[in-house]
């Protein structure tokens, strides 16, 4: 039942390993949980940005609208 219901991993948790990605040299992070079922927020290139808000100069922004 969690990975037809809970699998946030499979819906977050992609990342493009080619293409218009541009290394940044360090190692591909290693998931310690099934990456499945658990989203685990990273920064590498290729990896779907964390959102979190924003709050500056009186208003406030999404991170993913900073890049879009």
């Amino acid at each position: 039942m969690n990975y037809q219901f809970n699998a946030h991993g499979v819906d977050l948790g992609y990342r493009y390993r080619a293409g218009a990605i541009v290394p940044d040299g360090t190692p591909e992070p290693v998931p310690v949980r099934d990456p499945q079922l658990y989203y685990e927020p990273t920064t590498w290139p290729g990896a779907h940005l964390p959102h979190c808000w924003l709050d500056g100069q009186g208003r406030r922004i999404s991170t993913l609208d900073l890049v879009t």
